[in-house]
């Protein structure tokens, strides 16, 4: 292991304890070393791949999407065997066609994204990816084969030191309690649905946290449905309104401002509409919309995308 290679480990593990222990100043400045660690790397040493995801982000913003497309495709086939380099590029790919709402391409490449992680065998690898295509078969409503990879996960999570994984673990509570829902089990829902609340919600103050307040907001999405189901509309407007407010927080921060942030702005903007509508509440209902659709202008994203 290189002498960086071993200080992102050590910053890594620093980071981990300084969450466990709340200790947020901490955590911040561990993180922000990270970056900055991650930033000259890349800099000193850019890689084909590191370029071509450059090229890539650069298509994006630009609202060039066959460019985009072609960068990422590039990344694949260069990926050869290699278990962690297909499943970043396959992952890759699957966030791409999620966002151009290209249904039978993301399912496939979030399908491939586990199965290369599996290769791999590394626990966490294998969490990320699951948590991943189960958000995609969930977004289709899929639940029989999210149920399934769900299961999977959870028995991995039994097996790990769960401390490292509390995030993960949180996801693939808010992702069951999902699956219990589409299947009538709201009891077992609102379960999952606390558990999850009780890991993410201490340590989303981290303003650094990304993940974790996007984690977080995908458990209110959850909480809002459960909430619809069982006849509390305008709970389920608040649970949406948190969810939007999470993910506005994420999309601000200089780490995570892409054009997926955004995009995943607009979707919970469309559940809050949503909501809104079922409350009677039409004029909000008109405003979260017209928000969401000025979003999704400004990533110039193709006709086909913009009912996402």
């Amino acid at each position: 292991m290189s002498a960086d290679q071993d200080l992102f480990m050590n910053l890594a593990e620093r980071n981990r304890r300084a969450i466990e222990a709340r200790d947020f100043a901490e955590a911040e400045a561990s993180v922000q070393e990270l970056f900055a660690l991650v930033e000259k790397q890349a800099a000193n040493n850019p890689s084909p791949n590191w370029n071509l995801t450059v090229q890539a982000c650069e298509c994006e913003s630009n609202g060039d999407w066959q460019g985009a497309e072609a960068a990422y495709q590039a990344i694949l086939n260069r990926s050869g065997d290699e278990a962690a380099s297909s499943y970043k590029a396959h992952n890759d790919l699957a966030g791409f066609y999620k966002l151009l709402n290209q249904k039978e391409k993301l399912i496939e490449h979030s399908r491939l994204a586990t199965e290369a992680a599996r290769k791999q065998d590394l626990a966490i690898l294998v969490l990320m990816a699951i948590r991943e295509e189960v958000a995609v078969l969930l977004s289709f409503d899929m639940f029989g084969e999210a149920s399934r990879l769900v299961a999977e996960a959870s028995s991995i999570l039994k097996s790990e030191d769960s401390r490292k994984l509390d995030v993960l673990g949180a996801s693939i509570f808010a992702q069951r309690a999902h699956c219990n829902l589409l299947r009538g089990d709201t009891d077992a829902a609102a379960e999952d649905i606390k558990a999850a609340f009780d890991i993410l919600e201490p340590i989303a103050p981290l303003e650094s946290a990304g993940g974790i307040r996007s984690a977080l907001a995908y458990t209110w999405t959850v909480e809002a449905r459960l909430r619809a189901v069982r006849s509390d509309p305008s709970g389920a407007v608040e649970g949406w309104q948190e969810a939007v407010r999470l993910r506005k927080s994420v999309a601000m921060m200089p780490h995570c401002a892409n054009v997926y942030a955004l995009g995943a702005v607009a979707r919970s903007l469309k559940g809050l509409a949503g909501a809104l509508t079922d409350c009677g509440n039409h004029l909000e209902a008109a405003e979260a919309e017209d928000e969401r659709r000025e979003i999704m202008s400004c990533l110039r994203l193709p006709d086909s995308a913009r009912d996402m």
